[in-house]
């Protein structure tokens, strides 16, 4: 599950991703015993160039 700040909570699946602006809150709760493997990737972006 990805809960985003002003946003409803959404249940992944295999092969689903997300996007959303670092800047909100955020989290991952588990919603089962499954294992889970997840690939979190982050970018920046300066936005003073």
């Amino acid at each position: 599950m990805v809960k985003v700040e002003l946003s409803e909570p959404v249940v992944l699946s295999p092969g689903d991703c997300a996007y959303f602006a670092s800047t909100l809150k955020h989290g991952l709760p588990t919603v089962d015993d499954t294992e889970t493997y997840v690939f979190w990737a982050c970018t920046y972006l300066n936005m003073d160039r």
